[in-house]
């Protein structure tokens, strides 16, 4: 590990070293990993653009979120300025470093929108912002390599464990959720996209207090 922190050391002395120019960039870049911005955007996915989309994008940030806290309290990394004193924090953090929850929901959320769209032009943008939402967190100082790569890693399995279960699992809930009449069954999909996320939990909670006790 000191390998690690040694080397990671070294790698953001030189990046800074590129002059403070960056500074405003990569704090742009920053800023677009953040939690706040993706609740900001979050509404305006699920009312204005799609509402299936705006479900998954939800899920995962909270998903990420809580696998991220978990890590930071797991692994405790510190952060490159709290190593070395040549390490400018150009972007204070308080909470410990691994794995990085930048790179983590910027791959999480950036990555199911493209999985979900499944359109070349999407793909290129999330890769671009996945790539300089990592790289901004080290030019600031707030984390080493291997808290960023580390982060990537979580969130491209969360893209694919959402990709991979998302359609099964609603598959398997629509096959509870009926109309009050009984006679109809709709898909979790179906719903989500219609934006009646509402309706969906009363038939979900209808269909349970149905059961034979």
């Amino acid at each position: 590990m000191q390998t690690l922190i040694d080397g990671g050391i070294a790698f953001i002395i030189g990046l800074q070293s590129m002059g403070d120019w960056l500074a405003i960039p990569m704090r742009f870049f920053s800023y677009l990993g953040t939690e706040d911005f993706f609740f900001l955007v979050l509404p305006l996915i699920y009312w204005s653009i799609d509402s299936a989309l705006g479900l998954r994008v939800g899920l995962i940030l909270v998903t990420s979120s809580m696998f991220n806290y978990m890590g930071k309290l797991l692994f405790a990394g510190p952060r490159p300025y709290w190593v070395s004193s040549h390490v400018r924090a150009l972007w204070s953090e308080t909470g410990f470093g691994i794995p990085s929850g930048h790179a983590q929901n910027a791959m999480s959320v950036w990555g199911i929108i493209a999985a979900y769209r499944k359109q070349t032009w999407v793909w290129v943008a999330a890769i671009f912002l996945i790539f300089f939402i990592g790289f901004s967190r080290l030019y600031l100082g707030a984390h080493f390599p291997h808290d960023v790569l580390l982060g990537w890693v979580i969130g491209a399995v969360l893209v694919w464990a959402f990709s991979r279960f998302w359609d099964p699992i609603a598959a398997w809930l629509g096959t509870d959720l009926r109309t009050a009449d009984g006679d109809r069954v709709h898909r979790f999909d179906d719903l989500c996209r219609a934006g009646d996320v509402g309706r969906l939990a009363a038939e979900w909670i209808s269909s349970a207090c149905t059961v034979d006790r």
